[in-house]
């Protein structure tokens, strides 16, 4: 965004200068002299460390400053760089509040549609909840879930995705908060005739196992078997949670899912879930978003609609 208006009788010097501003300069500027550091602000704003870099030339031949200094291993403001700070604040935090904030965001009359990244397992699990919860309180928001890639780093490059929710086990230097936790659990068809009672060790070793695979990621009870020594036959891989009860409803193979997607298939009859005979840690499901937009309204709004909806809160 461009400083490019200016109201009548202004001087036009001024308004001439102010029109060359880029407006989100002055963002990564107010950063880098919070952080001291230009690794911690392309964090905070969701940019890659380069990006921040030449954000931090940019305002060097802006202000004519070198505004931040290398004084042993840290950063340290140069005397203008302090003068810069506090009228920075103000400046942006009025402009946010006055300006780019008003009307606000009013859920019960919004037409907004929000975009979020989810695997189809989580959105299985958050999307029925979640359009209940909208249907009472927000009727004209709409939502688009989309599946893909699991986004980790830099959301400046999806500006579109306005929340991802990621799994625990994917690290990501974005904000994070706790959406849910799910047990693992074994599945095997209803009318499997091998196990009468409950899963035991000797079934894990000897039923053949549909698993879950994706690129390099695999799930902590498999891994915890390994560590366990439990071997298994493992006779189908899939990258999909959702398809792996219906593969097993069909088969007498065993297989580990959350528990939330397993009492979805054993309500219809299709399989029984039972509880695992290892100690495994849960799944944690979080919601990520882009820092730069923490402060919006509607995006705050929307997490905790999910955070209630998954909660019954």
């Amino acid at each position: 965004m461009v400083l490019r208006s200016w109201t009548e009788g202004e001087d036009t010097t001024e308004i001439a200068k102010l029109s060359r501003v880029d407006l989100n300069l002055l963002v990564h500027l107010q950063v880098l002299l919070e952080e001291r550091s230009v690794t911690r602000a392309a964090t905070r704003v969701g940019l890659t460390q380069p990006a921040m870099s030449h954000s931090l030339n940019r305002c060097r031949r802006l202000i004519g400053d070198d505004l931040l200094t290398r004084v042993g291993p840290a950063l340290e403001l140069t005397p203008r760089g302090r003068v810069l700070l506090g009228p920075l604040r103000r400046l942006l935090h009025g402009l946010s509040r006055e300006v780019l904030d008003w009307p606000g965001f009013v859920p019960e009359t919004s037409r907004r549609r929000f975009r979020v990244s989810a695997s189809s397992s989580t959105t299985a699990v958050v999307l029925g909840p979640l359009l209940s919860l909208l249907a009472e309180c927000a009727p004209g928001v709409s939502l688009q879930f989309v599946a893909g890639p699991h986004i980790t780093e830099d959301l400046s490059a999806h500006p579109d995705v306005d929340l991802v929710l990621l799994p625990d086990a994917l690290a990501t230097s974005l904000p994070r908060e706790r959406l849910y936790n799910d047990e693992w659990v074994a599945v095997v068809a209803s009318d499997n005739r091998a196990v009468t009672g409950e899963i035991t060790v000797e079934h894990l070793r000897t039923l053949p196992h549909v698993v879950f695979e994706w690129a390099d990621m695999r799930i902590s009870p498999y891994s915890v078997m390994d560590s366990l020594g439990i071997d298994r036959l493992v006779q189908a891989r899939c990258n999909d949670f959702l398809s792996i009860p219906w593969a097993v409803a069909s088969s007498g193979a065993v297989a580990v899912v959350q528990r939330r997607i397993a009492l979805r298939f054993e309500e219809a009859g299709l399989v029984r879930s039972f509880s695992l005979p290892v100690s495994v840690p849960p799944l944690g499901i979080d919601m990520v978003w882009n820092p730069r937009l923490a402060q919006d309204p509607a995006r705050s709004w929307l997490r905790e609609q999910l955070l209630s909806a998954v909660t019954g809160g």
